[in-house]
C-alpha cells in the first residue's frame, strides 16, 4: 500500500468512525498520515488493517456509555436490594489515587437518581480498601458494583477481589462488575467463573480474532518487527500480555498495540504516536 492510498484509507476511516469531530485540530490525524510516511507498504496496510478496528471512547462519551452497560442489570438483582456500593476496580495501593475508575464510581452516584430502576438504592461511594473493614461482608440487600472504565487481562480485578476477600467475607452473588469496555477474553472468563459483567463494548483480540492459519503469525511477526522501532515497546509487545486490542479512553492501556501509544523512532528522528501516552 503507498503512501498515497493509505492516507485516503485512513480519512475514510475517520469518516466512517466520525473521527474527525473527535480530533477537530486533527492532530490524532496528522500523527497517523507521519506514521503512514516512515512505515513500509506492509506495515502500512497492518497499520490500516488495525485502525478500522480502533475504537476511540473520550471522556465525554463516558456517562452514556456507562448508562448503557448498566442498563444491562437484571431487574430481580435492583428489586431484592436496598444499599448499592461503589469501588473502582484498582490494585492494592493504587486505592485512593487519581484512577479512572475512581471519577466513575462518583459519576454513577450522580446519575443513579435520573435511572428509574436504580432510583430506590442507597448509593454509597468506597474510596479504598480499608471500607471494608467496617463490615463483615456483603449482606442480603447489598450490592457491591466495581466499576472502570477498561478491563484489560483482569489481573486488577482478581487483585482487587482478593484484597477485598483479605478483609471481609465477599458472596459473589452480591458483586456486579461494570465498565465501559473489557477484553472479549477477560469477559469469557469472568463469566466463566460465574461474575456478573455488564459492558457496553467487548473488544476482541485485532489479530488473532480476525485471522487463521499463517495469517496471524505472519502478521503477529510484521507487528513485531514495526514494534524493533518503537523504544521502550518489548514489554508491551502486541499488547499487555499480547491482549491485541486497538482501543484508546481518557487514556490507552497499555493492552493496545504500542504502535498506536509509544512514539516510534526511524531515521534518527522520534515521530508521535496518534494515541500517544505517557508511562515512563
Amino acid at each position: 500500500m503507498d503512501e498515497k492510498d493509505s492516507i485516503k484509507k485512513l480519512a475514510k476511516i475517520f469518516n466512517s468512525k466520525n473521527w474527525f469531530a473527535k480530533d477537530p485540530d486533527e492532530s490524532v490525524f496528522d500523527s497517523f498520515c507521519e506514521l503512514m510516511n516512515i512505515l513500509t507498504p506492509e506495515e502500512r496496510a497492518l497499520v490500516i488493517e488495525l485502525t478500522d478496528r480502533y475504537l476511540w471512547i473520550p471522556g465525554k462519551d463516558y456517562e452514556d456509555d456507562i448508562k448503557e452497560a448498566l442498563k444491562d442489570v437484571p431487574n430481580d438483582l435492583l428489586e431484592k436490594a436496598e444499599k448499592m456500593f461503589l469501588f473502582p476496580i484498582v490494585k492494592p495501593g493504587d486505592d485512593g489515587k487519581a484512577k479512572s475508575g475512581i471519577g466513575l464510581a462518583y459519576d454513577i452516584k450522580a446519575m443513579i437518581p435520573g435511572l428509574n430502576r436504580y432510583r430506590h438504592l442507597k448509593v454509597i461511594n468506597i474510596d479504598d480498601f480499608d471500607g471494608f473493614n467496617a463490615s463483615p461482608g456483603t449482606r442480603e440487600k447489598e450490592l457491591l458494583v466495581l466499576v472502570d472504565d477498561f478491563i484489560g487481562s483482569g489481573d486488577t480485578l482478581f487483585q482487587c477481589l482478593h484484597e477485598m476477600e483479605r478483609r471481609m467475607n465477599v458472596d459473589l452473588d452480591k458483586i456486579i462488575i461494570v465498565s465501559i469496555s473489557i477484553q472479549k477474553e477477560a469477559y469469557d472468563i469472568l463469566v466463566g467463573k460465574g461474575f456478573r459483567v455488564f459492558v457496553k463494548y467487548q473488544v476482541p483480540r485485532s489479530i488473532s480474532d480476525f485471522n487463521t492459519g499463517a495469517a496471524i503469525k505472519e502478521k503477529k511477526d510484521l507487528m513485531r518487527l514495526i514494534e524493533n522501532s518503537i523504544p521502550g515497546a518489548k514489554p508491551y509487545s502486541l499488547g499487555w500480555q499480547e491482549s491485541e486490542a486497538t482501543i484508546t479512553l481518557k487514556r490507552t492501556p497499555d493492552n493496545t498495540f504500542p504502535i498506536f501509544w509509544r512514539r516510534m523512532k526511524r531515521n534518527g528522528s522520534l515521530y508521535s504516536a496518534p494515541f500517544l501516552c505517557i508511562r515512563d
